[in-house]
């Protein structure tokens, strides 16, 4: 609690590194016992936000669909094709499996419609008298791309070692979701007694890409922290320089391809018989979210950090004059205290598979700026200019 005085010095902050606040001088708790007369508060540059790291292609798991059997089979006459199936995707759900194909009935000859994909892809119709050969499945839907992440906030927090002003990062992004497989083919018709071709298996989806994270804050450039106390100004500047630049978000997972089709079965030398109908290709996995972009650092003069009960005129500054009186205007002693703030700019959101995520914000330049620590974190609800 012993008066301190700082008297014609210049202080200078060491810039920031990896999205660290450069604070040239942190009062915390002082009461009224802190002096700087003819002093120059110098902050570094911020440090610039970390980029997001990128999401993870899906796997290429997807299982292909099984071929029909042709018509002159001897191990299965008129066997449909197995859906294909898909291995454990990495991320999320597995890729759906593929419809089963057609059969063809041994003595009226007549094909079955394919089966329709768990996904809600339609089967095949079967072969008719009007046209023996099996139609194919439909492929399957493509999977939904995750959503992107949204850009990082202008308020931060302290550090919990440093109580120095820290940066928040962009939210995270979601995983893509799995394709659906395709559905199976139709069975051929064929002569009465005479098995026809069987329709080929649907393939199965394809795994989804991983989401990419955000891009981190971008650290401050603060002449003068005050959490505590009313630190005393004669004659002396505070100023403040470049805020961080905003971490670029990453780019989403690229889906994997869905399995490929099978092949509906031949008809061979058989003129009374049809083709059985190709499988649908399984439908490729969405991409990941890409991550948005962090927010820019602020630049400031004097941050005021309050807590929630304290009273408005703690965690500030006083102009006092020569003869440590107040200022008689101290509006004109702020004008010349405060140095010119410079914003750090927000960085770009990631921008895979044509759907860009946003850019983060600037952050906020003013002479002072305010942050209430809202327990037990000491987060910031919010950072706004304000008055010293």
């Amino acid at each position: 609690d012993a008066p301190t005085l700082l008297d014609n010095l210049i202080v200078q902050g060491a810039a920031g590194r990896d999205g660290a606040t450069s604070a040239a001088v942190v009062a915390e708790d002082v009461g009224d016992h802190l002096t700087l007369r003819r002093v120059r508060l110098r902050a570094g540059v911020g440090g610039a936000g970390r980029r997001g790291d990128d999401g993870a292609p899906g796997p290429l798991a997807a299982g292909p669909g099984q071929a029909g059997a042709n018509v002159l089979s001897l191990a299965c006459p008129g066997c449909a094709g197995d859906p294909g199936t898909n291995s454990t995707c990495e991320v999320g759900t597995d890729g759906a499996r593929g419809g089963e194909g057609g059969r063809t009935q041994m003595g009226d000859g007549e094909g079955e419609a394919g089966t329709d994909s768990p996904a809600g892809a339609l089967g095949g119709p079967p072969g008719t008298a009007l046209d023996l050969d099996g139609q194919p499945g439909a492929d399957g839907p493509h999977g939904e791309h995750g959503r992107n992440g949204a850009p990082g906030p202008v308020a931060g927090g302290l550090e919990p070692a440093t109580r120095v002003w820290r940066p928040f990062d962009a939210e995270p992004a979601q995983d893509g979701r799995p394709g659906g497989g395709g559905a199976g083919g139709g069975g051929a018709a064929a002569a009465e007694g005479v098995r026809g071709a069987g329709g080929g298996g649907g393939g199965a989806g394809g795994c989804p890409g991983s989401a990419a994270q955000g891009g981190g804050g971008g650290g401050g450039s603060i002449a003068l922290q005050v959490r505590g106390g009313r630190v005393r100004l004669i004659e002396s500047r505070l100023l403040p320089a470049v805020g961080g630049r905003g971490g670029d978000g990453g780019d989403g997972g690229a889906g994997a391809p869905g399995g490929e089709p099978g092949a509906g079965g031949s008809r061979g030398i058989c003129a009374v018989c049809g083709d059985g109908g190709d499988g649908g290709r399984g439908g490729p996995g969405g991409c990941g979210g890409n991550g948005a972009g962090g927010a820019g650092g602020p630049s400031l003069g004097l941050l005021r950090v309050r807590g929630l009960d304290d009273p408005d005129d703690t965690s500030t500054v006083v102009f006092l004059d020569r003869a440590e009186q107040p200022v008689a205007d101290p509006e004109a002693a702020a004008t010349a205290a405060f140095g010119p703030a410079t914003p750090g700019p927000g960085g770009a959101g990631g921008a895979a598979c044509d759907r860009p995520a946003e850019a983060g914000p600037a952050g906020l330049a003013a002479p002072v700026g305010c942050c209430t620590a809202l327990p037990p974190t000491n987060d910031c609800a919010a950072l706004e200019a304000c008055a010293p």
